[in-house]
């Protein structure tokens, strides 16, 4: 038996039957695409591979999704638009959040999400006004006119923190708090719980965070379980939502550590050493991502009957139930 499928046997009994990934991606054809898991770089990323992966995953468990278009550096912002949204309807529990940037014009913008039943948006540091993807806060790269648009329609936003300290740095805290107060409306989705491959910094800023009601959590490729009782232990369950980040975070192997104030991902390239004391394979980055949020939930539910509620909330019925008050289905 090999190691993954050992470590399908402690899963598989964990997982629902129906799952709902809140946080992966599609591509059209581009240079920039990442590759792994049978994608070679460049190539085109859609629905028809996702399924494939999933079902090797998850063993054939019923999928949903927010299927994220890929924020890459020099996109045809509308061409990937038009792309996550068709591959949307080729499966019938996709919903497309659509990548926007700063200097797109707000009354097509809301033409668009009018026709298309587009769930969300997704901004990203790569189209930071200020030209630094490192340390810009968020509105240097979402403008408040495209939140206006999200809080009228009631839209997901699908937010990676930039700067050091993410969640922790005193702007994005400013912007934060600013942006989900004045716009009550929009579900604010910190991607990888609000950046928080580290547990370092979502543990120093959970006493803001747990107070904004429409601020909910991924989890998508955080593979510290730290990470996962902090958050068990400050929010409701009912604001955690299942992500994997495929792609970019693939079926290849791999993990992200955390190190001091830092994390990296490790590969299976980096992993691939001759190391006679153990078994050096490496597993999916979603299986690592279970296995932390698996040891979490036991540890924090306290009994079995808590555990498979909150298991179905995270999995499938946070998401479900935002799908329900964003398009009233």
């Amino acid at each position: 038996m090999s190691i993954k499928e050992e470590i399908w046997k402690e899963l598989k009994n964990f997982l629902p039957n129906k799952i709902f990934d809140a946080h992966t991606h599609v591509s059209y054809g581009d240079s920039e695409t990442p590759g792994g898991g049978g994608v070679k770089r460049g190539e085109t990323f859609g629905i028809k591979t996702l399924l494939e992966w999933d079902r090797t995953l998850y063993h054939g468990r019923e999928m949903s999704y927010f299927l994220i278009g890929m924020p890459l550096r020099r996109i045809d912002i509308f061409k990937m638009a038009n792309y996550t949204v068709e591959e949307s309807r080729k499966y019938k529990n996709a919903y497309p959040v659509i990548v926007v940037k700063p200097g797109m014009e707000e009354r097509e913008l809301a033409e668009y999400v009018e026709k298309n039943e587009v769930v969300g948006f997704k901004p990203y540091r790569y189209y930071s006004i200020t030209g630094d993807i490192d340390e810009c806060r968020i509105m240097d790269f979402l403008p408040e006119g495209i939140v206006r648009i999200a809080n009228y329609y009631g839209l997901l936003i699908v937010l990676h923190l930039s700067k050091k300290k993410g969640a922790l740095d005193e702007e994005n805290k400013r912007d934060l708090l600013y942006l989900a107060e004045k716009y009550p409306n929009v579900k604010w989705q910190l991607a990888h719980c609000a950046r928080s491959f580290n547990p370092y910094f979502l543990e120093r800023a959970i006493g803001y965070l747990s107070k904004l009601e429409n601020v909910y959590f991924d989890t998508s490729a955080v593979c510290e379980s730290d990470v996962f009782d902090i958050l068990l232990s400050e929010i409701s369950v009912s604001r955690i939502l299942f992500g994997s980040d495929n792609l970019p975070a693939h079926i290849q192997g791999g993990k992200y550590v955390s190190y001091g104030h830092a994390w990296m991902f490790l590969s299976s390239e980096q992993c691939n050493l001759n190391l006679s004391h153990c078994n050096p394979v490496t597993l999916p980055v979603v299986y690592e991502e279970l296995r932390a949020l698996t040891r979490s939930l036991r540890r924090n539910c306290g009994s079995d009957k808590k555990l498979r509620e909150a298991t179905e909330k995270i999995f499938y019925l946070n998401a479900r139930r935002l799908v329900a008050d964003i398009l009233g289905v």
